[in-house]
Parts: structure tokens; sequence; C-alpha cells
């Protein structure tokens, strides 16, 4: 069985994170060595969050090696680099997989030195933050770094594939669409506790209700969402 390092920039315990936990624990399922180097903290805060430490602690359990790296909130470091190689030279790994964009560039990177296979979960579309010139400059280096050295990326839906395609010019046998899935732990409500909802909300039974947990933001594609029910 191969022997993989997933890197992982910011575990807080949501959204990516759980896709990050289900495909760690599926990968450990089918006999694989995982080795997981993750981020110290988040977007938010120097400290992890209670779901990112149990998420953590899940993944340990299940055999995953988890270890903290720093530096993955730098545009780019090259400590951390020496680090990503060093742990791949002592694992002896056999391909390494990017999950977050913070942390791709270190998969990509980390690829072409070792001339081992580089996974990208693409799960979003893409957004590059930063006044224009930086914004062009990083998409630049990122796509640079995208067509020269992935050798698979696993798009969650049909937008980001055609993203992947049309607009960073993947060759379409380096993709594959695999959608997002979660196990629900919670029962869906009734029907009772969803008219009360509408009564409480002024909503009347027959209006069409869309519902998005996240952030309003590019990558959740709630633009795209609107745009398929207008239709």
């Amino acid at each position: 069985m191969s022997r993989l390092l997933l890197t992982f920039a910011i575990p807080e315990g949501t959204g990516a994170n759980r896709m990050l936990l289900e495909y760690a624990l599926a990968l450990r399922t089918h006999g694989h060595d995982v080795v997981l180097a993750h981020g110290d903290s988040t977007a938010h805060s120097p400290e992890l969050p209670e779901a990112g430490v149990r998420m953590l602690g899940d993944l340990r359990n299940a055999g995953v090696v988890c270890i903290e790296c720093q530096g993955y909130r730098s545009l780019f470091s090259a400590t951390l680099k020496r680090r990503l190689i060093g742990l791949a030279d002592e694992f002896d790994v056999d391909a390494v997989i990017g999950f977050q964009q913070l942390d791709r560039k270190y998969a990509l990177s980390l690829s072409r030195t070792k001339q081992i296979p580089c996974v990208i979960a693409a799960l979003n579309r893409h957004t590059f933050w930063g006044p224009p010139p930086v914004a062009w400059l990083k998409r630049f280096v990122y796509t640079r770094m995208l067509r020269r050295s992935v050798s698979l990326v696993v798009c969650s839906s049909e937008e980001v594939e055609r993203e992947i395609l049309n607009e960073f010019h993947i060759p379409r046998e380096k993709t594959t669409l695999i959608p997002n899935g979660l196990r629900l732990h919670h029962e869906l409500a009734g029907l009772s506790v969803r008219q009360a909802t509408r009564d409480e909300l002024e909503i009347a039974s027959d209006d069409v209700v869309l519902i998005s947990i996240g952030r309003i933001d590019i990558q959740k594609g709630q633009d795209l969402l609107l745009m398929r029910w207008l239709e």
C-alpha cells in the first residue's frame, strides 16, 4: 500500500476539514499509511478551536500521523518547504496530497523536488487575494506550478472542474469529479418544524426557500445556486 503525505494549512474542524477527515479515514480503511502535515493556527486565531483539536484526535485514533508545521500562512516559507522535504524523506512517502489553497503550493513544490506524484483536492473555486497586481501574480505562479507538477486534480463539482479545465488549462485526463459528501449525524426537521419556521419568518408555504450554511463568498457558489434556480 502507498505512504501518503497530506498537507493541510488550517485545521479548523469545519468545511474542508470535514472532507479531509473523510478522505484520510477512507485512505486508512483501504490500508494506506497517511501522514498529515498540518498548520498550527487558523485564519482568525493563533489557537486551534475545539473542533479542530477534536478532528486531529479522530485522525490520530485512526492511525494517521499528525505533525504540526509552522509557516503555512506565509506567502512562501523556505523553512516549511525544508520541513516537508524532511517528512517526505523520513516517512518515504509515495505521493503528496494538497487540500487547501494555502498549502497546495507546498504540495506542488514538494512534488517537483522529490519527483513524486501530487494530487490536489479542489474543493471550491479559487480566489487570489490582494491588490490586482498581487492577485494576478499569485494566479500566474499557481497556474504554472499546477500545470508543471500536478498529477491529478480531484474536483468537487462540475463548476470547479470547468474552472480547472478552462482557466488553469489542466488536461482533462488529469482531472476527476468526486462530489463532496458528508455523513449526516442529525435527523432532518419534520414537516411541522419546517412549517413552524416558515410561520415564524412569515414565509408562504409555496415559496421556495434556499438555505446556505457558510460564509457568503464567491468560493461558496451562492451565485451559481441563484442563477440555476432563476433559469
